[in-house]
């Protein structure tokens, strides 16, 4: 199940694009914020990552887009770096749509988030 975005999440015609992003961005956090999104209600939201791409975000942790193929998009926890263990935790969803809401299925239960000490 996917959530359409509506009309205020669309780039303003007449704004530069600086003015633009900074405008959607700051719609897509009132959106969020509002009382039509309510995290605990939905298993998943796609949000627009730092780069501009799409990232999962499903029960506090956040995902990549790991691979793409007939309508599935697996995910892969962004946990990874020198200092502590990669994070093995995948998941699907059916989406990648910034501003999506989505039903996250866990690829496989033994790939669980790992602890940082």
């Amino acid at each position: 199940m996917t959530y359409q975005t509506d009309s205020i999440l669309t780039k303003p015609k007449s704004a530069s694009t600086n003015f633009s992003l900074k405008l959607k961005k700051d719609y897509v956090s009132a959106f969020i914020n509002s009382s039509r999104i309510c995290m605990s209600d939905v298993e998943g939201f796609i949000a627009q990552s730092q780069k501009k791409g799409a990232q999962l975000c499903h029960e506090g942790y956040y995902y990549r887009v790991q691979s793409e193929s007939k309508g599935v998009i697996k995910w892969r926890c962004i946990k990874t770096g020198k200092n502590e263990p990669n994070c093995t935790a995948k998941c699907r969803t059916s989406t990648r749509e910034i501003g999506a809401k989505c039903v996250v299925e866990i690829v496989d239960e033994k790939l669980k988030h790992k602890k940082i000490n």
